[in-house]
């Protein structure tokens, strides 16, 4: 991706060249394809290029047309429709860049402009007439952009670095962002930089007047757009929509790369770009995290099925990634300077693989990540949900589907379709495996911080697959997410593509009857069955998983000296305020290496991982200035 900032100096005063250096300074590491300012009295904005698209290699940013200037970064996917709505207002749109066309939307449309726009896209206009600057981010928010307001100045960037460039306020800790880090739930428009804030997925900002006001655009919802009757047509319409979103992010010449880790939805992704990239005779490039050739350990990779899909793709060009060298706290400081927040705990084989992408000039990186979430939801609860509706005819047929598929009598499908999902059923497990570390409840937090904010936890899932999607788009935490994989992809010179999080398979999505997730007894179903004949069989319709990273506990024995070391040096004592230094030592001792994705959930590595990660990144901000730790 592009990187946009930009500064207005709300005093009136001429914004200084120094700032402004600052500020171009902070994201020279976007500016791969080269840079651009616009600078006028009290304001300018700023553009960092990668070229993508063939009409970004025309694009000259920020651009000046009249009485507006834009920066952006930008995708737009349906551009002829915009083109038709707006042939009036255009002169040649051949190749014509998508910032043109925004811009054309905006002034047309003024800011409901963005209600016409599809794609990906955060942009900034600024009114030279009205005095007016104008912000927004699509729909989800993949692409990322922050902001910073004070009664002097008003500051934005695709990345917070632009922003603590010429921040001259204290940097304070915001301590809540600890909460986000270890349960997911917090304000997603706050970063752990109190005084800088995310704009997300949905929203648009304006200033004006030296105010700025921020006004969300999109809710998500089910329209009752699809309709369909037969099972058959519901996996059609997902399989043209998954052809559509994967072809929307191969509107470029680069080289198109891929981790695959021989999964349902990765492989789903690779087979549909492969069949568009081998009409254009290219290639598919395939980076795949994996055990040493000569491993002796009990886990278990997954190069069984990653062969399978080599051999069912003919222009794959496969990696393997090793990453021999590394482990959960390597180069973290890096780390941190690249992903701007608490990192997750396989940071060094995302780093690992985007790595060796850029070793093949890969210029689009291609992920299935997020399908479970939503498009290939496993369907747990559905029995559970349909019985809370009183649709029985459904439940029956389902049960019999499931009865003969799995196995399983029917009272063994009650007991794990049903009861389990009840409170009482709830209550059960959890006596049942008080003992047990449950990786979504526990985390490495001090009980004297945690209780701070343990009323606003909701540790009560949300069960139906739709309400939870509904929720993981508009808190922003969808955004928040595919904000931070845009900008690690762009300290590599590439842009990230995740098109099973596309907002219109999102939309299709809400309105899947909730019983094709397990129609046919097949759980994944609706997947399974739209991926039919482009999938290999046994990639299709298997059922078993290995681990993103299977030697993950064993990486973090092997760097036990590093956990040692942060527990007992006198430098870290201030993060004991936060964490719970003796669940950390507690829970190590439990790492162990593990076999299957069960134990590996349960072990208590990712927890303690998370835990010294936190202690770190906390040392780190204090190095850099952070204020709000008491030693």
């Amino acid at each position: 991706m592009s990187a946009i900032f930009g500064l207005i100096n709300k005093t009136g005063k001429p914004v200084e060249e120094q700032a402004i250096q600052k500020m171009q300074e902070s994201l020279i590491h976007r500016a791969v394809d080269g840079h651009g300012t616009w600078h006028s009295d009290n304001l300018f904005l700023g553009h960092h290029k990668l070229v993508i698209t063939q009409e970004q290699s025309i694009e000259r940013l920020p651009f000046e047309d009249d009485d507006l200037v834009i920066t952006s970064d930008a995708r737009i996917d349906n551009r002829d429709d915009l083109i038709s709505r707006l042939k009036n207002d255009l002169q040649d749109h051949r190749v014509l860049p998508d910032s043109c066309l925004i811009l054309a939307a905006y002034r047309k449309w003024d800011e409901k402009c963005v209600d016409y726009l599809e794609g990906e896209f955060a942009f900034a206009i600024w009114n030279k007439r009205t005095h007016k600057l104008f912000c927004a981010v699509d729909h989800i928010g993949f692409r990322p952009l922050f902001y910073y307001d004070t009664s002097s100045v008003f500051v934005f960037s695709s990345e917070m670095n632009g922003i603590l460039a010429v921040k001259e306020t204290p940097n304070l800790f915001n301590e809540a962002s600890l909460i986000e880090y270890f349960f997911r739930q917090s304000d997603l428009t706050k970063t752990h930089n109190e005084e800088i804030f995310a704009l997300c997925g949905g929203n648009k900002l304006l200033v004006c007047n030296n105010r700025i006001c921020v006004e969300r655009y999109w809710n998500p919802q089910p329209l009752g757009k699809y309709h369909f009757k037969k099972d058959a047509e519901w996996a059609e319409g997902l399989r043209d929509l998954l052809f559509q979103s994967v072809s929307n992010h191969l509107r470029t010449n680069l080289q198109v790369g891929i981790g695959l880790s021989g999964g349902l939805d990765s492989s789903t992704v690779a087979c549909i770009a492969a069949k568009i990239l081998e009409k254009r005779n290219q290639p598919l490039y395939a980076f795949s995290s994996v055990l040493p050739k000569d491993h002796r350990g009990i886990e278990r990779d997954e190069r069984k099925y990653i062969a399978i899909i080599g051999n069912h793709l003919k222009n794959l060009d496969q990696t393997f990634v090793e990453a021999r060298e590394v482990g959960p706290f390597s180069n973290l400081e890096q780390t941190f300077a690249i992903d701007e927040t608490f990192p997750n705990a396989f940071h060094y084989m995302d780093q690992a693989i985007l790595a060796a992408a850029k070793e093949k000039r890969v210029g689009v990186f291609l992920s299935g990540f997020g399908g479970d979430f939503f498009v290939s939801d496993k369907g747990n609860e559905v029995i559970y949900e349909l019985i809370k509706q009183l649709r029985v005819g459904v439940v029956w047929r389902l049960l019999d589907q499931l009865k003969h598929t799995e196995y399983k009598s029917y009272y063994a499908l009650f007991k794990s379709e049903f009861a389990r999902h009840t409170k009482i059923g709830k209550s059960i497990i959890s006596y049942r495996h008080r003992n047990q570390l449950n990786w979504q409840r526990d985390s490495m937090l001090a009980e004297e911080f945690l209780v701070k904010y343990r009323k606003s936890i909701d540790f009560d899932y949300i069960s139906h697959p739709v309400s939870f999607m509904l929720d993981y788009i508009e808190s922003g935490r969808m955004g928040r997410v595919m904000g931070m994989w845009a900008n690690r992809s762009s300290a590599y010179a590439m842009e990230s593509a995740v098109p099973l999080f596309d907002k219109q398979i999102n939309e299709f999505m809400f309105d899947v009857p909730i019983e094709q997730y397990l129609a046919g007894g097949h759980r994944r179903s609706l997947i399974r069955r739209a991926m039919e004949g482009i999938l290999p069989p046994e990639i299709q319709w298997r059922k078993d998983k290995q681990p993103y990273t299977p030697d993950f506990h064993s990486r973090i024995i092997k760097e036990k000296s590093i956990i040692d070391t942060i527990l007992n040096d006198p430098s870290f004592n201030f993060a004991w305020k936060y964490l719970d230094k003796s669940k950390i030592e507690q829970h190590l001792e439990g790492v162990k290496p593990v076999q299957n994705t069960g134990e590996w959930m349960t072990n208590g590595g990712n927890r303690v991982v998370q835990g010294i990660i936190a202690v770190y990144f906390m040392q780190w901000l204090k190095k850099n200035n952070y204020i709000r730790f008491v030693d």
